[in-house]
C-alpha cells in the first residue's frame, strides 16, 4: 500500500512555539491588555410561584434563588470584581444585591441586559419571540464593549438573563443566525475577555459553585 505524502512543510520546535504564543496573544491567554467580564444568569426566580405573592411578570427571587445566589457571592470572591451591572428586572437585581453586599460593590442598573421580549400564548403555552435573537446577541455584545471601553474597571460583573446571554453566545461564537441553542443554568457564570475591540468567550455556562 502506497503511503501518502505530506504536503505541509516540515515546522521547528521554534515555528510551532512561535505559533502557540501567536495563538494565545490572539485571544489574550498570555500577556496583553484584556478586561474580564463574568456573564451571569440571575438567581431561580420561578421555584413554588403559585404559591408566592409574587408578580409573574417580575418575580423576585425564591428561597432557592436566594440561596444560589449567596453561594454565587461566594464564588466571585477570588475573582475581586471592580464593577457590578444589572438588568432592571427584579430577580437579576436582587442577584445583583447579594452579590454586592458580599463583596462590598455598588450596583450599577443597564437596560440593554434585559430579557429578550417574548410572547406565551395562553392556548398554546409556546414562547413566542419579540425580538430577533440575532439583534439581541449584537445588542448585548455592543454594550459590554462599551462598558469595557468607557470604565476603568478591569473586572466586571453583569447580572443577565437566559435568552439574552444565550443570543451574546451565540454571537461571540459566530453562529450568525442568531438561533439558541444553549439554555443557561441560574446563576452560571459566562467568562468572557476584551481587548483590542474584540470579545472573546473564555468558558460557557460554568455552575460548579452549585454541586
Amino acid at each position: 500500500m502506497q503511503e501518502t505524502k505530506s504536503s505541509q512543510k516540515p515546522f521547528s520546535a521554534e515555528d510551532l512555539l512561535s505559533a502557540i504564543t501567536y495563538l494565545e496573544s490572539m485571544f489574550f491567554h498570555s500577556g496583553g491588555y484584556a478586561k474580564t467580564i463574568w456573564l451571569i444568569r440571575h438567581a431561580d426566580a420561578y421555584d413554588n410561584l403559585q404559591s408566592r405573592n409574587e408578580d409573574i411578570d417580575n418575580p423576585g427571587l425564591s428561597e432557592r434563588g436566594k440561596m444560589q445566589a449567596e453561594k454565587l457571592a461566594k464564588r466571585l470572591e477570588q475573582f475581586q470584581p471592580e464593577l457590578l451591572i444589572s438588568s432592571p428586572a427584579k430577580r437579576a437585581i436582587q442577584t445583583a444585591e447579594i452579590v454586592g453586599e458580599h463583596l462590598g460593590l455598588k450596583l450599577e442598573i443597564d437596560q440593554r441586559f434585559q430579557e429578550v421580549m417574548i410572547e406565551m400564548p395562553i392556548s398554546t403555552g409556546h414562547i413566542k419571540w419579540l425580538e430577533d435573537i440575532a439583534e439581541v446577541g449584537m445588542r448585548v455584545e455592543n454594550a459590554i464593549k462599551e462598558i469595557a471601553e468607557s470604565s476603568s474597571a478591569t473586572r466586571i460583573v453583569i447580572v443577565s438573563h437566559g435568552g439574552a446571554i444565550s443570543a451574546l453566545i451565540s454571537q461571540v461564537l459566530g453562529h450568525g443566525d442568531g438561533f439558541l441553542r444553549l439554555l443557561p443554568d441560574y446563576t452560571s457564570i459566562t467568562k468572557l475577555r476584551y481587548g483590542n475591540g474584540k470579545l472573546v468567550a473564555y468558558s460557557l455556562l460554568d455552575c460548579c459553585h452549585l454541586e
